[in-house]
């Protein structure tokens, strides 16, 4: 029997009033804990307000006409629709959790909810490869409003070596680090300004002395890194993948669906508010896609801070959120192990109607000053293919060919030469590569000439001493897969 679930939302009449006479509302789920970072968008406009990591929105510090509509962004709580004005006189806005297909849903205890995240991290732990290489396939696009800016494309190999579920206290300790990568080949565009068809030749400026909100007019930071890897570790050592955060999450069933004759439970966890970030570094809401037998195969969170590949030292204080993201990733079963198969993640720069403070959260660098006046998004995918897994002797004799970068570091991605029919073929696989493609040359110098010379830059740019680390992995890939890796 199917049984229908209802979406309440419940709030209350009174606001808080905070030192000085500010006015705050409190977001928080059906079971009382705080929502941070949902964002309140205007249902006829581009600005909004978000709940800091608290939870809470300030908003007295916002201005909107009382009649403004605002709407839930977010795919784990709502649906929603509030006035502003009525926003104001809340103390707490409670939101129910979302339910995407309640025709599909049934009502399942707590209980048999908490056995199955436990049968779901213990499968995790039991079953991911301790050791394995694997092809990598990184795909990273900026863009200024509606026009590419810089389009990133490496392809090499990955390894992954000691995997456990024992997080280390910093990650550039972990002795699974997550920037294991030797490039096989790489297509890198020029980095354009954002507002003209002009080549910016600087990669970075970080000036230390500008705090605030003037760090993004000043500072920004172009570099390809892994870190999309360091935020795939941070889920395995801090979300309910993991066995020992069991407890510091709450949960409940989006719903149940049949894939090819199994069952698949859509799995919802929020942060507990008195978790973070003592006993988990992740604060927010995800949902994890679990096949019957306790397989995890997909993980999605959006706009949830980590704190654990960023803002590493930062203590518990609330921030502003100016880069709404969305984050996933997939795993795969080959050979009874487990492997990453796929992450992907896509940042907006926005900056909120409710900021104040000089204190904000976001999940990477600005690649270009003024993100937010000039519409910063990216989004950066890496996929991974054919595993061998590796006994604990191969894991040592093939660990000493991979740099042992955290993943923080800039990808190393030169090589001479490039492939071009192989990143012709591999290009139109993209969605919407035309426009990239114009974009990208509306300068008239091809793509090709664009990612010879990049290559180059990067040498010139202080990385002499890679300069032959292609060589290693392509005659590496040779030993490992019998072919060559355009083959």
């Amino acid at each position: 029997m199917k049984h229908v679930v209802l979406i309440f939302i419940f709030v209350s009449i009174v606001g808080i009033r905070g030192a000085w006479g500010q006015v705050a509302t409190e977001i928080q789920d059906e079971s009382g804990e705080s929502i941070p970072y949902l964002i309140l968008k205007e249902k006829y406009g581009d600005r909004y307000i978000a709940s800091d990591s608290r939870g809470v929105v300030n908003v007295s510090a916002t201005i909107f006409p009382d009649t403004t509509t605002l709407t839930a962004v977010s795919d784990f709580y709502g649906p929603l629709e509030i006035d502003f004005g009525a926003l104001k006189e809340l103390r707490t806005l409670r939101v129910k959790n979302k339910v995407t297909d309640i025709e599909s849903v049934s009502v399942y205890p707590q209980d048999y909810i908490e056995d199955l995240v436990e049968k779901m991290a213990d499968f995790f732990a039991d079953n991911y490869a301790r050791d394995y290489i694997a092809t990598a396939s990184i795909y990273r696009t900026i863009k200024s409003a509606d026009l590419y800016r810089q389009l990133y494309c490496v392809y090499g190999l990955w390894g992954s070596f000691n995997f456990t579920t024992r997080p280390p206290r910093w990650y550039f300790d972990s002795k699974n680090p997550m920037g294991c990568l030797i490039p096989l080949d790489s297509y890198v565009s020029y980095n354009y300004l954002p507002n003209e068809n002009r080549v910016n030749t600087l990669s970075h400026v970080t000036e230390s002395g500008v705090t605030g909100i003037e760090q993004f007019y000043v500072n920004f930071v172009n570099n390809l890194t892994l870190y999309p890897l360091l935020r795939k570790q941070a889920l395995e050592y801090y979300s309910p993948l993991n066995p020992g955060q069991k407890k510091n999450f709450n949960y409940w069933i989006e719903r149940v669906y049949n894939d090819q004759g199994e069952k698949v439970f859509v799995l919802c966890f929020q942060t507990k508010a008195d978790a973070f970030p003592k006993r988990t570094k992740i604060y927010g809401s995800g949902r994890i896609f679990v096949r019957e037998n306790g397989f995890p195969f997909k993980v999605e969170i959006q706009n949830a801070e980590d704190r654990y590949s960023y803002f590493i030292r930062r203590p518990g204080a609330a921030a502003v959120l100016v880069s709404p993201y969305t984050y996933s990733v997939e795993y795969a079963m080959c050979d009874n192990h487990i492997y990453t198969r796929s992450v992907t993640q896509s940042v907006r720069w926005e900056l909120p109607a409710n900021m104040e403070g000089n204190d904000f959260y976001y999940v990477e660098w600005n690649t270009y000053r003024q993100p937010f006046k000039n519409k910063l998004s990216t989004m950066t995918s890496i996929q991974f293919e054919d595993p061998l897994f590796l006994s604990g002797q191969e894991s040592e004799r093939l660990r000493r060919y991979f740099s042992g970068d955290s993943g923080s570091g800039e990808v190393v991605y030169y090589v001479d030469p490039i492939n071009r029919s192989f990143w012709e073929k591999r290009l139109q696989g993209i969605d919407g590569f035309d426009k990239i493609e114009r974009d990208l040359t509306a300068t008239g110098v091809p793509l090709y000439e664009q990612a010879c010379e990049s290559c180059n830059l990067q040498i010139e740019g202080g990385f002499q001493r890679y300069k032959d680390y292609y060589v290693i992995g392509r005659e590496l890939y040779k030993q490992l897969y019998d072919r060559a890796y355009y083959e």
